[in-house]
Parts: C-alpha cells; structure tokens; sequence
C-alpha cells in the first residue's frame, strides 16, 4: 500500500533517453539533486519505495514542460556521502553494481559531473525503477501539496509555476 504521496520532479531533456536505457538495462536509474531536504525528512513527508514518481521534462534557459510526461516508482534516496558503498538489491539474485554511477544516466557521466565546481554537484541521488512514459499526462499544475493546498499562486493569468526541483507531493489519482 503506498503513502498517499508521490514524488514530482524536473529532468533534463537531455538526460531523458539515455535515462530511459540506462532503468531498462539495470532495472533502475539515479537521479542527482541538491534540492537533499525533499528527501532527508522523506519518512515525515510520507515517500516511501514504491511511490510513484512524475517527471516532466526541462529544457534549460528557465523552460519546462507543463505536463509530466514520464513516470516511475521510488526506490531510495543516496545521500552523497553513501554514494560509493551504496547498493541496490532488486532481489531475485540479481547481481548489480556497487555505487550510484552505474545508474547514472550515460549523458551525466559524459557531462563531467564530478568535474564541476563543488557548489554545483548533487548533494545526493533520487533512484527510481520502472522508468517509462506516463499514462497519464497530467499538468504540473495539477499536483497538491501534502498540506492539500496548491503547489505555488497561479500567477495573474491564471498560469502555475512549475517547480525547478524535486517536491513531494500528494498522489490524487
């Protein structure tokens, strides 16, 4: 039974295929973030493995997607520090690899993310599995918060932000 909430969170449009291969061939794939509060007091929020979890896509220069157009499940967050001795156990025998950068998608280890300046590396990785496109292309605008309230004021025309981070929100579906 899951806990009522879900996990929304923007993807870089370039990272989209190759992340899409990347949960096809290990069964999961990692996600980084410095936004490490969404996830730290996770267990308060209610997100729990196996959550769903919807993406919508980014497009840098301040562009994103109104509607989520891929969706997943939660497995785990990994605190940067974890990130060498971290290991997924998708049963069954499975052998996978230690750490978080086998499940990186493949265009973030071609980007030199451990090359960039320390104030821009993930604080920490959002891990999902069952990685596919959604069923359901729902607005951005259309989550609650987990207080049941909107995720951000419609602007004076009527449009909702879209958020730059990964939030928990609640699952109406």
């Amino acid at each position: 039974m899951g806990s009522g909430h879900a996990l929304l969170a923007p993807v870089p449009a370039m990272h989209i295929d190759s992340a899409l291969d990347r949960c096809a061939d290990l069964g999961a794939v990692a996600f980084g973030t410095r936004k490490y509060d969404t996830f730290v007091d996770r267990k308060e929020r209610g997100l729990f493995p196996g959550d769903p979890v919807f993406i919508y896509v980014s497009h840098g220069e301040g562009n994103w997607d109104r509607e989520v157009s891929l969706e997943a499940s939660f497995v785990t967050y990994v605190e940067g520090d974890s990130q060498f001795s971290w290991q997924l156990d998708l049963g069954e025998d499975r052998r996978v690899p230690a750490g978080i950068a086998p499940y990186r998608p493949e265009t973030c280890l071609r980007d030199g993310e451990d090359e960039q300046p320390l104030n821009e590396r993930p604080l920490g990785w959002w891990v999902v599995s069952a990685l596919r496109p959604a069923d359901d292309r729902r607005t951005v605008g259309s989550f609650v918060s987990v207080d049941g309230g909107p995720l951000f004021q419609q602007d004076p025309h009527g449009v909702h932000p879209v958020p730059r981070y990964p939030l928990v929100v609640n699952d109406t579906r």
